[in-house]
């Protein structure tokens, strides 16, 4: 994909820092696989999300306002019920 989407004036043998912006967004299949290597393995194990206010969740829960949700994105990149 990289041979024959990138244009001939920006090919080098060993340095891609010369690469267009235009021409890095035809590198279709290198982007779909630098997301998937980031669901798959993020590069933070866990996230936390605090609200400001009371609110209730799509679940159902209900959530205080200043506590804390804990996440783990790994799991989360991994769970068959969210992926297939």
């Amino acid at each position: 994909e990289i041979n024959t989407n990138l244009s001939p004036g920006t090919k080098t043998d060993d340095d891609f820092d010369s690469c267009n912006p235009q021409d890095l967004k035809k590198l279709v299949y290198l982007h779909g696989a630098i997301c998937e290597a980031l669901r798959l393995y993020p590069p933070v194990p866990f996230q936390h999300k605090s609200p400001t206010k009371s609110d209730v969740l799509p679940s159902g829960h209900r959530v205080d306002a200043n506590s804390k949700i804990l996440f783990c994105l790994y799991s989360l990149g991994r769970m068959k019920s969210v992926w297939g």
